[in-house]
């Protein structure tokens, strides 16, 4: 058995079947998908989903954010909330970790790296409400402006497969800092650290209509950034999917971000040391399984490079694929850990 699947991964969960999560209710959905490990192709949980609780989840954040029971909370007191979180995340790193290197594959200290600098994005936005201000402008001798940061409304957060709680983490922490009812919309396949997320941001006083969980893929997706009771839509995928939901978004003018594509290449300079190229080409390409957005998977490199480095890759790489350059002077590499579809969702 892999490190990736060890007996003591599953120690650290409280659970392997995840479900939506509406107004503070475990929502179980009508179909089940099985959830496998990356790694080893193995079964480990199950999720839950139907595309008929979007509207209901839409409803709640709606009507919480109309009461004003978490937008109308102070500056000050939504930092202490936040910075609870935080504290929240550092108690369950573990737990969070082995949930996601379950979900996608990477190693385990990877993600808990990752999770653990993610609990510092709540303390950053805490800081920022202690600190911000609202400002006047002087726009003329007889004019001035107010400047003044003011929720959104109901913002849908959709999460790649690659990160699903640190990039749940870089959307949430700045939407609920602002007062914004959101709706989390995980991969469906890597559903558990985002309900362990809701779990966190409750026990930390977020009300629960503030915070819903909808599981489910592509159907539940286009519901809700097709919903024109939701005001925003941040997206994180691929170029092709956010040229598509944008479109979806703007069509009840909607407000959209979106963090699509990645993945570009090496530069090798002429002057380049090759023992320090090599290292930064295998460490680019394979760190954390490839499975983020600043892998670089190709070298843009000259005659020299092409001819006496990629052997020197592949043998920095035991028992990862190579695949054959596809064009001069670029090299590719892939890990048999890497998931094609989770590579490119980032």
């Amino acid at each position: 058995m892999t490190a990736t699947t060890s007996p003591d991964l599953f120690a650290l969960l409280s659970t392997t079947e995840f479900h939506s999560d509406i107004n503070g209710r475990t929502r179980q959905g009508t179909r089940h998908e099985a959830l496998t490990d990356p790694a080893t192709g193995q079964p480990w949980g199950t999720v839950s989903h139907n595309v008929d609780l979007v509207d209901e989840a839409v409803a709640v954040a709606r009507a919480t954010y109309a009461s004003g029971e978490w937008r109308s909370v102070s500056n000050l007191q939504r930092a202490d909330v936040l910075d609870a979180i935080g504290r929240g995340i550092d108690a369950r790193v573990d737990e969070i970790a082995a949930l996601e290197t379950l979900a996608n594959g990477k190693p385990f200290p990877a993600t808990k790296a990752e999770v653990a600098v993610s609990a510092r994005w709540w303390q950053y936005y805490a800081a920022l409400l202690r600190t911000t201000r609202e400002e006047r402008l002087s726009i003329s001798a007889t004019k001035e402006a107010t400047l003044r940061y003011e929720p959104v409304g109901v913002v849908t957060l959709i999460t790649p497969f690659n990160g699903a709680f640190s990039l749940g983490t870089w959307k949430l922490a700045p939407a609920l800092a602002s007062g914004n009812a959101v709706i989390i919309k995980p991969p469906l396949n890597s559903p558990g650290s985002s309900i362990l997320l809701k779990q966190i941001v409750t026990e930390a006083g977020v009300p629960n209509g503030a915070v819903t969980i909808v599981q489910g893929g592509t159907g539940v997706g286009q519901r809700l950034v097709e919903h024109k009771s939701v005001d925003m839509v941040s997206f994180t995928g691929s170029t092709a999917a956010a040229a598509q939901v944008g479109m979806s978004v703007s069509s009840h003018l909607g407000h959209f971000v979106a963090e699509a594509g990645g993945k570009s290449a090496h530069i090798i300079f002429d002057d380049a040391p090759l023992d320090d190229a090599v290292t930064a080409v295998v460490q680019g390409g394979f760190s954390a399984t490839g499975q983020t957005c600043v892998a670089g998977l190709g070298c843009s490199c000259n005659t020299v490079w092409r001819t006496n480095s990629p052997l020197r890759c592949w043998s920095a790489c035991p028992g990862c694929a190579s695949v054959p350059p596809r064009r001069p002077g670029y090299i590719s590499a892939r890990s048999p850990r890497s998931s094609s579809s989770s590579a490119s969702s980032r």
